[in-house]
């Protein structure tokens, strides 16, 4: 703005205390570490929806896997069985993939949810 002039601290070469400048060392490093994060997620959030679908895949295979000895074990409680093993699953892949975007560059975590989406392209169609 015209005929505006901004100062902060710097400008009146203020001497802050020691305690101070320690905390706000802190702070810029939190800041920069929440900022890393937001990035990471803003970057893959596309992929949040395939992650969804790839999860949901996992669950059908688990599900498909103990079928068989399932309603065997417990017939009259198979749908509320699948239902808990259904839930868990997802859970467990979608943890997973998480963890996994959080600790890899983006273009490392497309090409794993990348992977698994053709693992079950793949036997889809089989």
């Amino acid at each position: 703005m015209d005929g505006v002039t901004l100062y902060d601290i710097d400008d009146f070469g203020v001497e802050l205390p020691e305690e101070t400048k320690q905390s706000l060392a802190q702070a810029r490093q939190l800041l920069e570490a929440k900022a890393a994060e937001f990035e990471s997620w803003y970057d893959a959030r596309d992929v949040v929806p395939m992650l969804l679908t790839i999860s949901g895949q996992a669950s059908e295979d688990v599900i498909a896997r103990i079928d068989k000895k399932l309603r065997k074990s417990v017939p009259e409680q198979q749908d509320a069985v699948e239902d808990m093993v259904s839930t868990a699953v997802q859970k467990v892949v979608n943890k997973l993939m998480f963890a996994v975007r959080d600790s890899v560059d983006v273009s490392t975590f497309r090409e794993c949810v990348d992977a698994m989406r053709e693992l079950y392209e793949e036997e889809t169609e089989r």
